[in-house]
């Protein structure tokens, strides 16, 4: 477990480039995220909010710049928990088999690592597929699985990068309500990816917008409405023109 921290991850003037400087892609960005908040990363397709996860997980190195944990400069790999955009169940395993993966790999008893993942399945609706394997979930099925899966990392600090674009409108609104739920629960710091404005909106402490390739911070914004949000009420309204009006002064760079 990390100290106890305001800022529980910080990525200071990140700078990144693919083909040895030949497509810059980050272009000093910092990033802060307090122990049990949710920041959302948006900004236009391939301005880099993929590689800026996985910078802050260690699976990519920076040219410069620097990666915080709790406020220690750190190699952050094993130390945060990264869901990349498609679920990665393994298909020979079962949901319950999946969700026993991180204790696996983490030398965790295994009976209790069954005990919490079960507890999971049944809080949210998913303890008759425990058997069942991914080839016989439905997509929203299987993004939940892959949601508890990084959960039960037991890591604090959970990167998701675009967890529910691949979901039709109705299973990605239940889906939404469902993440936000787990998170409140289960108490952790989220860090997300997402090209939906009203998600970021909907879901998030703050909004960080990226400008396009090479990307750089354009704004910050603060969401300060209570949870759960509506997302037709007129502030949140108000806070997803403030994010699209940042994006489209950006676009012009």
């Amino acid at each position: 477990m990390l100290e106890k921290t305001k800022t529980v991850l910080s990525l200071q003037r990140i700078h990144f480039s693919y083909r040895g400087g030949a497509i810059p892609v980050l272009a000093g960005v910092d990033l802060e995220v307090a122990r049990g908040g949710w920041v959302t990363l948006v900004g236009p397709s391939g301005c880099g909010k993929t590689t800026l996860l996985k910078v802050a997980c260690g699976l990519l190195r920076p040219a410069r710049g620097r990666v915080l944990l709790a406020g220690e400069p750190v190699d952050p790999r094993g130390k945060v928990a990264y869901m990349p955009q498609h679920d990665t169940l393994l298909p020979w395993r079962t949901a319950l088999g999946n969700l026993l993966l991180p204790a696996e790999v983490e030398g965790r008893p295994r009976k209790l690592a069954r005990r919490e993942a079960l507890s999971l399945l049944s809080r949210f609706g998913l303890d008759a597929f425990a058997n069942s394997y991914p080839g016989q979930l439905s997509g929203g099925m299987r993004q939940r699985v892959a949601l508890i899966r990084t959960f039960l990392t037991e890591r604090e600090v959970l990167l998701l990068d675009e967890p529910l674009s691949a979901l039709d409108a109705l299973t990605r609104a239940e889906l939404r309500d469902w993440l936000r739920g787990i998170w409140e629960e289960l108490g952790r710091t989220v860090v997300l990816v997402t090209h939906d404005v009203e998600e970021a909106v909907v879901l998030s402490d703050e909004v960080c917008v990226l400008s396009s390739r090479p990307a750089r911070v354009l704004g910050r914004l603060a969401i300060p409405l209570p949870r759960p949000r509506d997302p037709t009420s007129s502030e949140t309204s108000r806070l997803r023109g403030e994010v699209l009006a940042c994006l489209r002064g950006g676009s012009h760079d």
